[in-house]
């Protein structure tokens, strides 16, 4: 049962409030003064709070032409793979077909819509990313202010990709598991690619000597030097500043 003090204050044993009167009596209680009773020395003052300053971003473009100074194994998911990788993942069976080497090796190829070979951008970005982690660069940074503007940079080579035949071990639920795979191979090939970058971090020549460590110690494709391999070298040939 409230007392005549309690009821006069606006709140009960449990200290709950009633109403706006009670809460700014229960805080006066506590020695806390509301907002409207604050002095006004002790309210924030805007006036000595200092300007923000944001620097403004300063954004270039540079073409760089790179040579491979090794074979480029490339194997992108083929319609078949994506499908049975659909259909384990949707618990339906997955059909076993027989090997077919020429439609492996085709499967394995970027193509776009002129039937030109590419590499995603966004595999270069990483093998650059890669590279800056070797130099002390951290990858987060690199990510952020460089960005590789084709989404297909085109693989120039005079003669094509040749049906390369590899044995391989295949880890499955009851060890290793050996395997014969088809796949593209550029013996001789070149690309050139657009980086955009912040040239407030980066300068035309840390973008160059960033190719040179990516082309040598990462690699593009498979068996690429960042995965222990040494196919899918390269180096940059000739750059350029765009725009």
């Amino acid at each position: 049962m409230e007392t005549t003090a309690e009821k006069l204050n606006g709140h009960n044993m449990n200290g709950y409030s009633k109403g706006r009167r009670g809460r700014s009596a229960v805080k006066m209680a506590k020695g806390v003064l509301p907002e409207e009773a604050r002095p006004e020395a002790a309210k924030d003052d805007l006036s000595k709070v200092k300007p923000i300053s944001i620097p403004a971003i300063s954004v270039a473009v540079i073409e760089v032409t790179c040579v491979g100074t090794s074979p480029l194994i490339v194997k992108a998911w083929s319609k078949q793979a994506r499908e049975d990788m659909l259909r384990a993942q949707q618990g339906l069976p997955v059909v076993k077909r027989r090997k077919n080497p020429d439609a492996e090796f085709l499967g394995c190829r970027y193509l776009n819509k002129k039937k030109q070979d590419y590499l995603p951008g966004h595999i270069v970005k990483k093998c650059l990313a890669s590279a800056g982690e070797l130099v002390g660069v951290r990858r987060s940074l690199l990510e952020k202010t460089l960005f590789v503007l084709d989404d297909e940079v085109i693989i120039q080579s005079k003669h094509g990709p040749r049906k390369r035949e590899d044995m391989v071990r295949n880890r499955g639920r009851f060890g290793a598991v050996a395997d014969i795979r088809f796949r593209p191979c550029f013996d001789e090939w070149s690309f050139t690619a657009k980086v955009e970058y912040n040239s407030g971090f980066l300068s035309p020549e840390a973008i160059l000597n960033l190719f040179q460590h990516a082309g040598r110690s990462c690699g593009l494709g498979e068996w690429r030097p960042q995965k222990g391999g040494e196919f899918g070298r390269f180096r940059p040939l000739k750059f350029q500043k765009v725009g």
